[in-house]
């Protein structure tokens, strides 16, 4: 369900879909058909792919949604009624137990490039620590050691963090329609904590 909301809806394929139609065909700004990675943009992106499961499928909802799915998936504990909702709110558990174990990510890019530990304690550590599978595990380190891609880590977590203290500013109603600007106009970092600042004073 993650994987799904990130890369297509709410997340990246939904937003590069808009932006097109809102910023390039309809206003007329092709800057804005050029994706450049390592930019302020990046920042953005991943973060509302993250954020943007929670808008999609809340909480609550999510155990609901993987019974509803598994049938058509052709799971095998579709056809038991009581084992499929077991087997879903074990799901939801382990994924948000996964979300804080996913953290090991970035205290790995630091023990590689700027702690210099050698490369297996690392490895090492994802297994160990982050409790990937060692496949799981290499991958990532495969992604934090290339030349373009080393620092794109941090950019998912902070990403995240910014926007949702973004949402998190106004009242849980309003949040729906934040996000949705997120996938029409051309915001920027400075501008995501220019309006942070200006909800925390008018609430103050």
């Amino acid at each position: 369900m993650g994987v799904t909301a990130h890369e297509t809806y709410p997340g990246h394929h939904l937003e590069h879909a808009l932006k097109e139609q809102t910023l390039v065909e309809e206003l007329g700004r092709l800057e804005a058909s050029v994706l450049l990675i390592n930019t302020p943009e990046c920042l953005i992106s991943e973060g509302l792919a993250n954020v943007g499961k929670a808008i999609a499928v809340p909480a609550a909802e999510r155990a609901d949604l993987l019974v509803e799915l598994a049938p058509l998936a052709g799971a095998p504990l579709a056809a038991d009624a009581g084992r499929l909702r077991e087997a879903a709110a074990r799901q939801v558990a382990v994924t948000n137990a996964r979300g804080i174990l996913d953290e090991a990510r970035l205290n790995a890019a630091l023990m590689l490039h700027e702690d210099g530990r050698p490369r297996q304690e690392v490895l090492d550590y994802l297994i160990e620590v982050g409790r990937f599978a060692p496949d799981t595990a290499r991958k990532r380190l495969e992604f934090s050691e290339h030349p373009l891609w080393r620092t794109y880590v941090f950019v998912y977590a902070e990403g995240e963090t910014l926007l949702q203290r973004w949402l998190d500013a106004v009242p849980e109603s309003d949040r729906p329609a934040r996000f949705a600007r997120l996938l029409h106009e051309p915001l920027t970092p400075p501008a995501i904590e220019a309006q942070i600042a200006a909800d925390t004073a008018a609430s103050a």
